[in-house]
């Protein structure tokens, strides 16, 4: 009781400062604004969400609905350029959906709701995912080490990581999950497959290569989310470098459209740096996403550009907070 009454208390409290954010920024910046909200899975029926990456189909439909009436809601290619000649009024503030990590039920539950309603999105997809038939490794780790009990310790490259005396599960899950962030991509590769599940993974798998090809020739925009889904800022420069270059060059050969979008796994203030946003602009990409709240001006340039993360609780009426 004292857990769920700590979490109605962090809600309205989070929920009352983006409210007083959200009119701040209403009042006192009548500039153009450009919103990017940063979708990753949603669901029709209940599931598990460990990682809160997964929205009901409810709450998505009542916050399109919402985004509808009161945004423009428009493409990130056309985004980029109405952005950057400031050609959208100010009054209207600009919105773009993105969906991150290239889930199956981006192909299967929102494709068919934006189609339906004519609206676009930019989904950005690892291409090391797409077509394995696997979901992405963060997902598969942390479900197998809570499903699995009898897994309590994990060796990453000579490296063991033993759950501990009244840890929960899941705790050493996210602990197991975040060294892994930035192992080598082997030995992550065999740490994954090593895990023996107690899971139904297949539900979680990503999109196939036909399903992207698809939604693309519909309106949709395919960025590229790196390859391994890593953190690039913490694994070694170069692989970082061919994570940008060589997901760019596999996206744009089997899409038959240059790949122009990026956007950076996990996308933290810990995940990219000056020198990695540099990369992608040099590497021929026309903008650059990150996970860092907020919303964009047009001073601020397109290689840096702030999204809001979407979930059941996020308080969607005041995105401006």
């Amino acid at each position: 009781m004292k857990d769920i009454m700590r979490d109605y208390g962090r809600k309205g409290y989070y929920g009352i400062r983006r409210a007083a954010g959200h009119i701040k920024s209403l009042l006192g910046d009548r500039g153009p604004k450009l919103l990017v909200l940063t979708y990753h899975r949603v669901l029709a029926g209940r599931r598990e969400d460990p990682l809160r990456t997964i929205v009901s189909l409810k709450v998505f439909l009542k916050q399109i609905d919402f985004l509808e009436r009161n945004f423009h809601i428009t493409g990130l290619d056309e985004a980029v350029k109405d952005f950057s000649s400031r050609r959208r009024p100010a009054a209207k503030t600009s919105v773009v959906l993105s969906f991150d990590d290239g889930s199956i039920d981006n192909y299967e539950v929102v494709f068919p709701i934006l189609k339906k309603r004519g609206l676009p999105a930019a989904f950005f997809v690892s291409s090391g995912y797409i077509g394995s038939g696997r979901p992405m490794w963060d997902w598969e780790v942390i479900m197998k080490l809570v499903h699995n009990t009898a897994i309590d310790e994990v060796d990453i490259a000579g490296e063991t990581l033993r759950i501990k005396k009244g840890e929960a599960r899941r705790a050493f899950a996210y602990r197991v999950a975040g060294r892994l962030k930035y192992a080598d991509s082997d030995i992550l590769k065999r740490t994954v497959e090593a895990l023996a599940s107690g899971y139904d993974l297949k539900p979680d798998r990503c999109m196939e290569w036909e399903q992207l090809k698809k939604m693309q020739d519909s309106g949709m925009e395919i960025g590229s989310h790196a390859i391994s889904h890593r953190s690039l800022a913490r694994i070694l420069p170069e692989d970082a470098g061919n994570e940008i270059v060589e997901s760019k060059m596999e996206l744009t050969r089997r899409m038959g459209r240059e790949c122009g979008y990026f956007s950076f796994p996990f996308g933290s203030a810990l995940d990219y740096n000056d020198r990695l946003i540099a990369l992608v602009r040099d590497s021929g990409y026309r903008a650059c996403l990150l996970n860092v709240h907020g919303y964009n001006r047009p001073s601020e340039g397109l290689f840096s550009l702030k999204r809001i993360i979407m979930n059941d609780d996020t308080p969607y009426r005041f995105l401006l907070g």
